[in-house]
């Protein structure tokens, strides 16, 4: 049974093949070994609006809204990290797409009241 691995075997991507893998160094006739580039080509932005209102109903009694309206782009990345092949190396704006953080719309409610106890 024939293994099969993540990679090619070295120097041959299907039917290509790749010139400098096992290819002997001019000068010393030493071969190069496989070589692999990895390089960080993902981006991301993010696009928001806040809307806050902070009222204090009573003497110690207060209340704040906050809304976000926002957009989250990533262009070849997963997010926290971590990135994945891309379905077309020749088209990396293909991957463009929401980011898994993207949350459109978030509301935030919150009321305080102050005890009055410990007050002089």
């Amino acid at each position: 049974m024939r293994s099969r691995s993540a990679y090619p075997s070295p120097g041959v991507i299907g039917p290509c093949v790749r010139p400098l893998d096992n290819s002997p160094d001019p000068s010393t006739g030493q071969t190069f070994g496989l070589h692999r580039l990895k390089s960080n080509a993902g981006t991301s932005s993010y696009n928001g609006l806040l809307l806050g209102l902070d009222r204090q109903i009573t003497r110690g009694w207060s209340f704040n809204t906050k809304y976000t309206f926002s957009h989250s782009i990533n262009v070849g990345t997963i997010g926290g990290g971590e990135a994945i092949a891309p379905q077309n190396a020749a088209c990396l704006a293909c991957e463009k797409g929401p980011s898994i953080y993207d949350v459109r719309h978030n509301i935030i409610l919150a009321s305080v009241y102050e005890l009055p106890i410990g007050k002089r």
